[in-house]
């Protein structure tokens, strides 16, 4: 997964996480700068996987709209 901050141009990356901690992934931020940003997600199924959906999820204050990020 990957967070990167969007501009006129192409986006800056901001900070990437791969593996999973017990059942999730997560990437925890501070205080990120005021803007629009956007994450990559991208999952490597195992071939034994069945069901494969996914949930993306933001805990914070501030409203969150998710949207395409191109």
């Amino acid at each position: 997964m990957i967070v990167a901050k969007k501009t006129d141009k192409s986006p800056i990356y901001v900070r990437g996480e791969k593996g999973f901690r017990t059942r999730d992934a997560y990437i925890h931020f501070e205080n990120l700068e005021q803007g629009d940003y956007c994450m990559f997600v991208e999952f490597d199924w195992e071939p034994e996987t069945e069901e494969r959906t996914f949930c993306v999820t933001s805990y914070g204050a501030s409203k969150v709209e998710f949207g395409d990020c191109i």
